[in-house]
């Protein structure tokens, strides 16, 4: 049976060298982890479609100078290991971007557009859908992470403002760090929209999402 490819998306922009460079670099850590785009929209505390925004190359969202300490955090590096010291940082390049899904992988190809309007390769990555990938393990990790988050409302943890990176880092530390942000996330939304005691909110502070507990009546 012949795989079809679903729904093509195509950009073409006007951007930085080093900002493509940046964005590439990220990508290729993000996909080593087997994160998905949503998934480190989560741990920034940004909305779900904040990464795939960046990494289709639109310019409508960029990383920001304040995401580099977390990024580097969630992949275990070094800040300068995301950029490359030898590039211009005023270079700008034209760049046509392509996005597709063929069968279970998501496949992410860019080109750079020169002014003869030749193009050159400049990479072409891809990863299994991670919509696709259902763990077995889901309602074992998700239940963990509940312990862990019911002990963190007893300490008081909640009693201020935290960051899906500050939850994460708890669970590394007493999970395991090969806790995906997935089942992080599956467990607070337990507490925001199904739970009634204890319960949290989530709310926006410095333009990210944080999460607080929900004082008694």
């Amino acid at each position: 049976m012949e795989k079809k490819i679903l729904n093509p998306k195509k950009q073409e922009q006007l951007m930085y060298l080093a900002t493509l460079d940046l964005i590439y670099r990220v990508k290729l850590k993000r996909i080593s982890l087997g994160y998905s785009q949503a998934e480190l929209s989560f741990l920034l505390g940004y909305p779900k479609d904040h990464i795939e925004l960046i990494e289709d190359l639109s310019n409508e969202k960029e990383y920001m100078l304040s995401n580099l300490l977390s990024l580097a955090y969630i992949f275990n590096c070094q800040p300068r290991s995301l950029f490359s010291e030898c590039l211009p940082p005023n270079e700008y390049i034209q760049v046509r971007s392509e996005k597709k899904i063929l069968g279970n992988r998501i496949y992410y190809e860019a080109w750079r557009v020169n002014e003869t309007e030749a193009e050159e390769l400049l990479y072409k990555l891809f990863e299994d859908d991670p919509s696709l990938n259902c763990s077995s393990r889901k309602i074992e990790k998700v239940e963990k992470v509940m312990n862990l988050i019911d002990e963190l409302f007893n300490d008081g943890f909640f009693d201020e403002p935290k960051n899906a990176l500050e939850i994460f880092h708890q669970c590394q530390n007493k999970i395991g760090a090969d806790i995906l942000p997935r089942f992080i996330e599956s467990a607070l939304n337990v507490y925001l929209f199904i739970k009634t005691f204890p319960k949290l909110k989530m709310m926006e502070e410095g333009n990210c999402f944080v999460y607080r507990k929900v004082e008694d009546d």
